[in-house]
């Protein structure tokens, strides 16, 4: 198996790993599941990687944001020293790689793509089948009722298979599904049957995320289709015109939609309430905060409760560190809250509040690199860079009104494919492939001589081990002088012979026109 195909492998082999560490997260309290397991070596290997073995152009750059990140690690615990005990070291260590995990594997897989070349129908056929995967994990659980709930609140329909986390799996699919159309060109029968099962798939999960996401993203591919150099609609903007028709029309009759008119349980109403008189006090007065609540508590399912709460944690408990390191994840005598764990899962507020100001710093940085990369770039494919760009804003929306994407490695996999592909459309990797078990000799000619003897024997005896091929600038009028192993491919670049010899006639006898034409 050739070492450049275990990048693709590890990437189509994710949904496998994701499933089995819900199963174990589920099943074993407290334990480390096969994906942090992983996920943790990924990390180790991009750093390895990028440190030693990369020669890509942008490794100046990766070692140097990488360095940034270690010393922020090491500087986020020199400044919440009582953290240093093992039970909440082993908890702010989960958060952290949580959180390093996107940047780490995106610089990582910059750098191997920039360098070894970047195969996007390897991508394309590995995000269809993990596609597949997920439709399998999730509809044929729920068939056997053995599936797991995506909600808690029997109030609330939605089913996610095998998995863990409604918010994750919503995302995830909604990441896959464009790219289900890769496949009109060939065969537009599957493509269908994909879309179809598919976009069921998707609205058995029952989220907000899902129902606007999925309708989101079917306008982006039309939109994107529209860009294409056609000067006029074809069949494939037709069938993606009814797709998208089809989707919205069938997402808005879903459990999507019925979660979405379903009123909040009384139980729900009754948490929220507590912990709103808790902290009625706190921001009575406060017109901004009153106002952020009456915005958040309609757009953000009441998250504008949990960020309002963190941040009375946060201003609260304030030591030096706290906006450059954050408070940190863990309940400890400085923060004396047993609500801090409990994120607001919106995620970029999660990380100011609980990891600090450098912390989204650096989150954002391998955005502004690709950012700059794109502007440099040249010879874009502006379709496609339209499309993946608002699919990674999409990310963000989502991300700061859902929250369960930057900091669920689960998903941010595949975001990092999404800037991959990005930067694909930009035509920076490309590359022609080396084939490193061939070895190419270039000769004048294959006549008689020294050195063209040497040329032959050699080629004989490499043909053993490698695939050979002699170049030669122009061809003998006579046969090889010298025997030649048929293995050994020749190729001439001129189908002239020299003609030094007639040249050299023509000078000595003083023929201009002659020698004007054979110099020629």
């Amino acid at each position: 198996m050739k070492k450049n195909n275990l990048v693709y492998i590890l990437i189509l082999i994710m949904p496998i790993i994701d499933l089995l560490s819900s199963i174990i997260t589920r099943n074993f309290t407290n334990s480390i599941t096969i994906g942090i397991v992983i996920k943790t070596a990924l990390i180790m290997i991009s750093f390895i990687y990028v440190f030693f073995f990369s020669h890509s152009k942008y490794k100046r750059k990766s070692v140097i944001y990488y360095i940034f990140l270690i010393a922020y690690v090491l500087l986020y615990f020199l400044f919440k020293k009582d953290l240093l005990n093992l039970d909440l070291l082993k908890n702010e260590f989960r958060f952290l790689l949580k959180y390093m995990y996107f940047p780490c594997v995106l610089i990582g897989l910059l750098n191997y793509f920039e360098e070894k070349g970047f195969d996007k129908e390897k991508i394309n056929k590995i995000m269809i089948t993990s596609f597949i995967v997920y439709i399998l994990l999730i509809t044929v659980p729920t068939i056997l009722n053995i599936n797991y709930s995506s909600y808690e609140n029997n109030n609330y329909y939605g089913s996610i298979g095998f998995f863990y986390s409604a918010n994750e799996v919503s995302t995830i699919l909604i990441l896959m599904f464009p790219f289900l159309y890769t496949l009109l060109n060939k065969s537009k029968i599957l493509t269908i049957i994909l879309y179809i099962v598919g976009l069921y798939t998707i609205s058995l999960i029952g989220t907000k995320v899902t129902l606007f996401g999925v309708i989101i993203v079917s306008l982006l591919i039309f939109l994107s289709s529209l860009l294409k150099k056609e000067k006029k609609l074809t069949l494939n903007n037709l069938f993606i015109l009814l797709m998208f028709i089809t989707t919205v029309l069938f997402m808005v009759n879903n459990y999507s939609a019925m979660n979405l008119k379903s009123a909040l349980s009384k139980e729900e109403i009754k948490d929220i309430e507590d912990l709103n008189q808790e902290l009625e006090e706190y921001y009575k007065g406060n017109k901004f905060i009153e106002k952020f609540k009456t915005i958040g508590s309609k757009l953000l399912s009441d998250r504008d409760v949990y960020a309002i709460n963190t941040y009375k944690m946060y201003s609260t408990s304030y030591t030096k560190g706290y906006l450059l390191f954050g408070m940190g994840f863990d309940n400890t005598k400085r923060i004396n809250n047993v609500r801090v764990e409990k994120l607001i899962e919106i995620d970029f507020l999660d990380v100011f509040f609980h990891m600090g100001l450098v912390a989204v710093l650096l989150l954002i940085y391998p955005f502004i690199l690709i950012l700059n990369i794109i502007i440099k770039s040249k010879g874009k494919q502006k379709n496609e860079v339209f499309f993946f760009i608002m699919m990674i804003l999409l990310t963000c929306g989502i991300s700061s009104t859902a929250g369960h994407v930057y900091l669920a490695p689960a998903v941010t996999l595949y975001i990092a494919i999404y800037s991959l592909c990005l930067l694909n459309s930009c035509n920076i990797f490309t590359k022609k492939i080396i084939n490193k078990n061939k070895v190419v000799i270039l000769s004048l000619h294959l006549g008689y001589g020294g050195i063209e003897n040497v040329v032959i024997n050699k080629a004989n005896m490499l043909i053993e081990k490698y695939e050979v091929e002699i170049i030669s600038l122009y061809k003998q009028d006579i046969d090889l002088p010298y025997k030649l192993d048929k293995r050994v491919k020749v190729t001439y670049l001129m189908n002239y012979s020299s003609n030094r010899k007639e040249f050299t006639e023509a000078l000595k006898n003083k023929s201009v026109l002659k020698t004007f034409k054979e110099g020629l």
